[in-house]
C-alpha cells in the first residue's frame, strides 16, 4: 500500500535530485518529521518544499479513496438489498392464495398487504415504490 510518507518521500528524493543534491542513502522523512537524532536542516528543507507541492494532491487523493470506498460500499449494500428482495419475490408464487378458493377476495387483499408488509426493507426506506 502505497502512503503519504511515501509519496513525500517519492517527491523528496527527486526534489533533491533537480537540485542535484544526493540523499539517496538518507530516509528524508524522518529529517522532516525530527526522528533522527540531529536533523539536517537542508534534508527538512527540501521534505519541506515537497510537502508544500504534493500535500495539497495527496489530501485530495485520500479524499477520493475514502469516496470510493464509502461508494462501494453502498454499492454492495444495494446489491445484498436488491437480492434480498428479489429471493423473496422469487418465493412468492408458492404463497400466493387462489382467490375464491382459498380466501375470499378481501382476505386476499389482506394477505398482500402482509406480504408487503413482511418484504425486505432497507434501512432509509420500504420495498414499496
Amino acid at each position: 500500500m502505497v502512503t503519504s510518507a511515501h509519496e513525500l518521500e517519492r517527491g523528496a528524493q527527486r526534489l533533491a535530485r533537480l537540485l542535484q543534491e544526493d540523499y539517496s542513502s538518507v530516509r528524508m522523512v524522518d529529517h522532516y518529521l525530527g526522528t533522527v537524532d540531529t536533523p539536517d536542516p537542508r534534508v527538512v528543507e527540501i521534505v519541506s518544499a515537497a510537502s508544500d507541492v504534493l500535500q495539497p494532491l495527496l489530501d485530495r487523493l485520500d479524499d477520493s479513496e475514502t469516496e470510493q470506498a464509502l461508494l462501494n460500499h453502498r454499492l454492495r449494500t444495494c446489491r445484498a438489498n436488491n437480492q434480498n428482495l428479489s429471493d423473496y419475490l422469487a418465493t412468492l408464487p408458492s404463497r400466493l392464495p387462489l382467490p375464491g378458493i382459498d380466501l375470499p377476495r378481501a382476505d386476499v387483499l389482506t394477505w398482500l398487504q402482509a406480504e408487503v408488509d413482511r418484504a425486505p426493507k432497507t434501512g432509509k426506506g420500504s420495498a414499496r415504490p
